[in-house]
């Protein structure tokens, strides 16, 4: 057999050689560095929008790794729902996961029934009853539900999201990146600057799969969920993807924390994120920030103008442990890299005067409450249940009552880590975080409670009555008891 002679130029081609088909590889298996990919987008038409959802496992590319897990509509990009306010939406869910995991044990705050499943409007204001918003309906596998949406006239427009809402399963099926975009449109796309700018979703998930011998990830373990976190934060299911802009260019970036137990505090190197919506709503001004920190639940809307041509990292800022989640230091990560390239363009960034009529609600005033509630989170140190007020979630419980109508003041405190307050159907003013007064306030639906930092904020009960919860949304600790249930009473 003869011997082809190589020379240090020909050694040198096929080294390279190498590497192109190593980083085609790579890309091919979705591993980094691709442009970021946005999800399927659905939109309503004349008012309506009729769709069909899907919960199934299915197989995927996550990073360099195959991996099996739970999905709505087999992807790990669910399609973003776009619609109006007073739009009517009909959404058919169908739960396609096996019959198995399905136990009902005694103590609802055991996590359980990993395949049940059913749906919740993050931050949308609709009714929690009957086929709407109702996160106490169970969906079997096997089993379908016609869900119906009905936004009011006056709904305000901007970022939500969706996720299964099921006790005792939440955190397993949010954690296998089953959570999508809701964007009602209007408000703040309607000023001329904010319009011209690409819109971006980014949906930010730590998905805490194992390999099997098989080289296939699943997440089939509640004990996977408990552990510290080690893979990295993805981004609408990629891992560091890039963001290209113009020089000069301005970008509307739509982040949703739809994690479930990590604290993601995001800077953008050499560029100020300037924020004008939290939780979807719009604070009425633009305000610049080195930084922005995203407890699970939480959303942002931040305006990007691009400044010269090179690369910068979207970074995740590392955190000590007492300023995390679950008493857990949070590592510095590059979350994804942004390209700045091409031709410079013109654009500007609107102004807070431009901006204030967008805000959706009028702040509450302190002469107009009428009660008040004490939220206290909590770890019962003898067993493994956490619980709100010494008590954990009781699905039999006489809810709360609150007033419709009323305006109440809610004081939230922790005993034991931090923890992101979250309650459907009604936003809440935000007034003061530990000693500081917030001046503004902040309209959210999600504040994360810091221990020895408590929370005071502002809520008006509006529109509609019927049950619905406020809990904990680490949603490991929502699925062993840090719930509660409360009823809106005529």
């Amino acid at each position: 057999m003869s011997r082809i002679a190589t020379t240090p130029k020909v050694r040198l081609l096929a080294v390279v050689l190498s590497f192109c088909l190593a980083v085609g590889w790579l890309q091919a298996q979705n591993c980094e560095g691709q442009n970021l990919l946005q999800p399927e987008i659905r939109d309503s038409e004349n008012g309506r929008l009729d769709t069909v959802m899907t919960v199934a496992y299915a197989v995927n590319i996550l990073g360099c790794d195959k991996v099996n897990l739970r999905n709505y509509e087999a992807t790990l990009r669910p399609p973003t729902f776009k619609v109006k306010a007073g739009d009517r939406i009909t959404m058919q869910l169908n739960n396609d996961l096996p019959h198995k995991d399905m136990n009902h044990p005694a103590d609802p705050n055991v996590p359980h029934g990993f395949n049940i499943t059913n749906f919740h409007t993050h931050g949308w204001h609709i009714s929690p009853t009957g086929n709407s918003d109702n996160v106490l309906l169970e969906l079997e596998p096997g089993q379908g539900l016609l869900y119906e949406f009905n936004l009011p006239d006056d709904h305000p427009a901007g970022t939500f999201w969706y996720h299964p809402h099921k006790h005792g399963s939440t955190a397993m099926q949010v954690a296998s990146a089953m959570g999508g975009a809701l964007i009602v449109e209007g408000g703040l796309d309607n000023n001329p600057q904010i319009a011209a700018a690409k819109d971006r979703i980014m949906i930010l998930q730590q998905i805490p799969y194992e390999l099997g011998d098989d080289g296939i990830g699943t997440i089939e373990d509640f004990a996977q969920l408990q552990g510290e976190y080690t893979r990295p934060t993805f981004v609408n299911g990629q891992v560091h993807p890039v963001i290209r802009m113009k020089p000069g260019e301005v970008q509307r970036w739509r982040f949703i924390q739809a994690g479930i137990l990590e604290l993601v505090h995001l800077s953008l190197q050499g560029h100020e994120l300037n924020v004008i919506a939290w939780d979807g709503l719009a604070t009425g001004s633009i305000d610049p920030h080195e930084s922005v920190e995203l407890a699970p639940g939480n959303r942002v809307d931040v305006l990007v103008k691009a400044g010269a041509p090179g690369t910068y990292q979207l970074m995740k800022i590392a955190e000590q442990p007492d300023q995390g989640l679950r008493n857990l230091p949070t590592n510095e990560e590059l979350v994804a890299t942004v390209v700045v390239e091409g031709y410079p363009v013109v654009m500007s960034l609107p102004n807070s005067a431009e901006l204030a009529k967008y805000k959706p609600f009028r702040d509450i005033r302190p002469d107009q409450l009428q009660s008040q509630k004490d939220v206290v989170f909590a770890k019962n140190n003898s067993s493994t249940f956490f619980n709100i007020n010494g008590v954990p979630f009781n699905p039999n419980e006489v809810p709360w009552q609150l007033k419709l109508g009323h305006y109440e003041q809610w004081n939230l405190s922790s005993d034991d880590q931090n923890h992101p307050f979250h309650i459907h159907v009604n936003p809440f003013m935000v007034v003061k975080i530990g000693d500081e007064e917030l001046n503004p306030p902040r309209w959210m639906d999600t504040i994360l409670v810091r221990k020895g930092k408590p929370v005071v904020f502002y809520t008006f009960y509006k529109r509609y009555i019927g049950s619905f919860v406020f809990h904990c949304h680490i949603l490991n600790h929502e699925d062993q008891g840090m719930m509660r249930l409360v009823e809106i009473v005529p």
